[in-house]
């Protein structure tokens, strides 16, 4: 019995050392907030745009599909009879991963406005402003108030949720500052583009019942020639 209780020992103290090793790594895909620079910038980016592509955002999409008899499903009985319980939590997907693209985006564009020197970083940024005025749509959209975060929230506590108005205005000065800063349309889907942002803008100008606003963007995009 000793002899096995000695050679556990020794594999454990093994096993501990091989584990030891690999404790100080840094994982090559994960960036905090203090350690965002010009070379890694765009990986954060990249983070922004996977939280709007996570498989499991799909709830987003879906669930008002189910409640409008758009789409029959046995497994989801409650949003089929539309009488979803308090406890449910299905929709806390749609809620949490909007707003982790908030939460990347924050991280580029605070980068980028304390180094607004560097040509590179335009494009990059406006990207973030992009998809975090698309982030607040979504929101706006399917639960009205949400709070506006910049990214220097104490984790730690419950933020307030701002009005539709405050949200509103937020989503078209993102816009904006996206069409200032993102290129023309190149024929990359998998980038922003001016157009893109003007496309947006003019969507959320329509559903605000600013129709001329709306048509003026429509009308540079359709002539942009992009």
């Amino acid at each position: 019995m000793k002899k096995t209780f000695l050679y556990i020992s020794a594999c454990a103290a093994i096993g501990w050392a091989s584990c030891s090793n690999k404790l100080d790594v840094q994982p090559d895909t994960l960036v905090s907030p203090d350690q965002v620079n010009s070379s890694n910038v765009a990986l954060v980016l990249n983070g922004t745009k996977l939280a709007l592509t996570n498989s499991a955002f799909y709830n987003y999409y879906i669930l008002p599909e189910i409640m409008g008899d758009d789409v029959q499903t046995a497994g989801m009985q409650a949003y089929e009879l539309c009488n979803i319980p308090s406890t449910d939590n299905s929709i806390t997907l749609a809620y949490r991963y909007p707003f982790a693209c908030v939460n990347n985006a924050n991280m580029v564009i605070r980068y980028y406005n304390a180094h607004t020197d560097e040509a590179a970083l335009r494009p990059i940024a406006g990207e973030a402003f992009l998809l975090r005025a698309y982030a607040y749509m979504l929101l706006n959209e399917q639960f009205g108030k949400v709070a506006i975060m910049d990214g220097t929230e104490n984790p730690l506590t419950y933020p307030t949720r701002n009005s539709e108005e405050e949200v509103k205005a937020e989503i078209e000065s993102n816009l904006l500052k996206a069409a200032e800063l993102l290129p023309d349309h190149e024929g990359k889907p998998l980038k922003g583009s001016k157009q893109a942002a003007q496309l947006l803008l003019a969507r959320f100008y329509l559903n605000s019942g600013k129709h001329a606003d709306a048509e003026r963007l429509a009308n540079a995009v359709i002539t942009s020639g992009s």
